[in-house]
């Protein structure tokens, strides 16, 4: 694997720069191709700016901007497709160009003279190629204009994508005058498709979370308050309608009430407080999240509380998959900076890809990739134990073109195994014979780093043994209790004035709050 050094110094290799007479008098002229080792021109994303940090944008591009100056969060990126020119005031520059997270980045410094024209060609090469082993991309969690999907997905290198077109009872197709498609889902070629009216139900402040609807189906009305109807029964609605649904985050108070109703396909572990350039804390949604005094958390303090909420889920019994989605139109980074990757048996479609994710197939990511066996089965898989206890062999391997801290081993959400690197090495590897009961084993990895959270994490490979359902009592009831606060906040709040409504959400909690004390007093 080439460090991004070498990279650079690649890029820098096979770049032809040139300068030649323009006409111009106050301007110089940027004409820049971005392509492959075999010359193939390639969708991108770019970081133009001068020596003053101020970034520029050539005509036409995709251009993409946010940022949130209390929190230092900050995104300013341009997307193309093979490559842009543009006229800018002499002097020094910086171009850094990017492809998603399997290829390595290439930046340049450029001096550019007055009248004069650069041509610059910048060569991307791979660092890892996922397709090749059976692994497909997607971010489930996207907002961005219809015209914008599919050159931004091609630019990241994304095999799927949704977009989401209905955000509570917003029409994103009838605010920019467009008609909306007969279908949901927009097949690109044979390895890229993307779901261009995706759905998420959304109820901050005080109210139960985010909810992602995706697939082919037809969106539901989300009409209500802020804290009825509960996010149950739009998920029933949509699973009518046919759609897949996942959960933006484990933290939304909702989660746990249609996890226990079996109505979360998969769950986002790795989230988008989690930005390219630092994490956005909880403030501002901590009366949504699980419990709601759990605002004020490090980058690794928060990554580690999200992965023990879905840990938690996954000792109630529950098989959920792990996803990744960044939030993109909302959040300040690219699409697929947060990503999904889902293994294959067969040709890529999204449909197969929907149906790995939902069975677990996946591991969730915004750098490192991760490979978790246990006794050769791959994450998704059910190995049925002999005995009680047997030991089995465990491999990962954890890959990232960032320096990489730790790699984890997790047996029902405790950690049974560790390698790190003092010296930020980018492969970590961990082959242990370990002693495991029923239950569960997943990998997570870290990178080195502060502001910014690199990580990853698997969905688990299941460990089956006899015929009653595997699920530990303190996870049971820790829903349990925190259900419970929800009844009790709900009852001395009245958020439910109306007799019929309060008789419905009740049923569907007192309903989750019994599932999770039936695990709890096993």
């Amino acid at each position: 694997m080439m460090t991004h050094a070498s990279v650079v110094i690649l890029g820098l290799l096979l770049s032809v720069a040139s300068i030649e007479g323009s006409g111009m008098e106050n301007k110089a002229k940027l004409s820049v191709t971005v392509c492959d080792e075999s010359g193939n021109k390639l969708p991108f994303r770019a970081y133009l700016k001068n020596a003053k940090g101020e970034a520029f944008y050539p005509s036409g591009a995709i251009k993409y901007v946010r940022y949130n100056e209390q929190f230092g969060v900050d995104e300013r990126h341009f997307v193309a497709n093979g490559s842009f020119s543009c006229d800018l005031d002499p002097g020094s520059y910086t171009l850094r160009v990017e492809k998603g997270l399997e290829w390595v980045p290439a930046e340049e410094k450029i001096e550019l003279k007055t009248g004069g024209h650069a041509k610059l060609m910048m060569v991307l090469h791979r660092w890892t190629n996922m397709n090749a082993l059976a692994w497909f991309s997607g971010d489930t969690h996207i907002h961005r204009p219809t015209n914008e999907v599919e050159l931004s997905l091609l630019a990241e290198d994304l095999n799927f994508g949704a977009n989401i077109t209905y955000w509570n009872l917003t029409d994103l197709y009838k605010n920019e005058g467009r008609e909306r498609p007969t279908t949901s889902m927009k097949v690109i070629d044979a390895q890229h498709a993307y779901c261009r009216a995706a759905q998420e139900i959304e109820r901050l402040g005080g109210g139960w979370g985010a909810v992602l609807f995706m697939g082919e189906f037809k969106p539901v009305k989300a009409e209500g308050t802020e804290f009825y109807p509960l996010t149950a029964t739009f998920c029933e609605q949509a699973r009518r309608a046919g759609a897949y649904a996942d959960w933006e985050k484990p933290v939304w108070r909702d989660v746990p009430i249609c996890a226990a109703l079996g109505l979360v396909d998969s769950i986002g572990i790795v989230h988008n407080h989690f930005n390219r350039s630092r994490f956005l804390p909880m403030t501002g949604i901590q009366k949504a999240i699980v419990p709601p005094q759990k605002i004020d958390m490090t980058p690794r303090e928060c990554a580690l509380y999200t992965l023990d909420l879905y840990y938690h889920l996954l000792n109630c019994g529950m098989r959920l998959g792990a996803s990744g989605g960044s939030a993109n139109g909302v959040m300040p980074s690219p699409i697929g900076y947060e990503r999904t990757y889902v293994r294959l048996d067969g040709p890529y479609s999204w449909d197969a890809w929907l149906t790995g994710l939902k069975v677990g197939r996946s591991f969730a990511t915004n750098g490192p990739i991760l490979d978790l066996t246990v006794a050769d089965h791959a994450v998704g898989d059910s190995i049925r134990l002999k005995e009680r206890r047997e030991s089995l062999d465990v491999a990962c391997t954890a890959k990232s073109q960032g320096p990489l801290e730790t790699l984890e081993i997790i047996h029902n959400g405790k950690v049974v195994a560790t390698e790190t690197s003092d010296s930020g090495a980018n492969e970590l590897v961990c082959r242990r014979k370990l002693d495991l009961s029923r239950g569960w084993v997943a990998a997570r990895c870290f990178e080195r780093g502060k502001d910014v959270l690199v990580y990853a994490a698997t969905s688990p490979v299941y460990l089956e043994y006899g015929d009653e359902k595997f699920s530990l009592p303190e996870s049971g009831a820790y829903y349990r209790d925190f259900v419970q606060m929800l009844i009790d906040q709900s009852e001395r709040e009245n958020r439910f004035p109306d007799p019929a409504q309060h008789e419905d959400a009740m049923r569907i909690l007192n309903r989750a709050h019994e599932f999770y004390d039936r695990i709890a007093t096993r």
